[in-house]
């Protein structure tokens, strides 16, 4: 099993960051849609919903600690070639960088290959919108 790792850094604060991860209006305008919907207690059910409530990948809240650190198991429901796979662990970890600019780190671990290559396209693309969503107001368009 492999590992993804990507660290940015963002001009916000902690609590800003912390939201934009965690709160299913905000998730929506970066993810492509997706609203990432929890009751963010450990062991708590998390589900990425888009097109009203189908579920395109789902876990289980590992970690919770606002506004630093944040852990959840990932299992893709949508992809045939990737539903089989076993579900893998993602950790944020946040930390101050700077007077106004956050560290995010993002670990995505226990992946198969083919999730790997999957994910080595996805998070950049995620981070980079949450980055410019949170920088200028306006989330990057992909679509």
């Amino acid at each position: 099993m492999d590992k993804f790792i990507y660290v940015c850094y963002i001009k916000t604060t902690a609590e800003k960051l912390w939201g934009a991860l965690t709160n299913p209006e905000f998730t929506q305008q970066y993810w492509w849609g997706r609203r990432l919907v929890s009751d963010w207690k450990i062991g708590s059910e998390i589900r990425a919903l888009y097109d009203g409530n189908k579920i395109d990948w789902q876990g289980k809240v590992l970690a919770f600690q606002p506004p630093s650190l944040l852990s959840y198991t990932f299992h893709l429901e949508e992809r045939a070639d990737l539903k089989n796979d076993k579900p893998s662990t993602v950790v944020f970890e946040i930390a101050t960088a700077g007077k106004s600019v956050m560290k995010l780190t993002l670990t995505h671990k226990n992946l198969s290959a083919k999730a790997l290559d999957d994910v080595s396209d996805g998070w950049p693309a995620i981070l980079c919108a949450i980055k410019s969503l949170l920088e200028s107001g306006k989330a990057l368009e992909y679509e």
